[in-house]
């Protein structure tokens, strides 16, 4: 059983979310915040915990431990952003890539998102340092 899986469906989230984009995608997208919020803290609590402690052994132990778990956390991104994207592309019925996920903070920039898709309206960005970077704005 899987974080999300066990929520009942009666809670405020899957109120929200399940109508949107599925019982599915809703549980993927739950695993997706969580995810998102316990990974930094453990990496924040790792390096403050080492920083803390007096010696270069735990410098040198705990080094690496941060880069794997960095790496971890982001390839862990990555696989579930790809599931989140699938599970709304099934439900949906339109392809949708895992560059291309919305922004979930709330249902209403959602059902916005969605709106413009099916329009085929392109998201908002910002362009910074020549074009390098790339910021994906809210929906207006």
């Amino acid at each position: 059983m899987r974080l999300g899986d066990d929520m009942a469906s009666t809670s405020g989230y899957y109120q929200i979310w399940e109508p949107r984009i599925g019982h599915e995608s809703a549980a993927i997208l739950r695993r997706r915040a969580w995810l998102a919020l316990v990974s930094p803290v453990a990496l924040a609590v790792i390096v403050i915990a080492a920083l803390t402690l007096k010696g270069s052994y735990y410098g040198a132990v705990v080094a690496p431990v941060v880069v794997i778990a960095s790496v971890v956390y982001v390839v862990g991104l990555i696989r579930i952003n790809r599931k989140l994207a699938t599970a709304l592309t099934q439900h949906f019925g339109f392809a949708v890539k895992p560059s291309e996920l919305p922004q979930f903070r709330s249902a209403d920039h959602f059902d916005t998102w969605v709106t413009n898709t099916v329009a085929g309206i392109p998201p908002r960005e910002k362009l910074l340092i020549g074009g390098l970077i790339k910021l994906r704005l809210p929906p207006k």
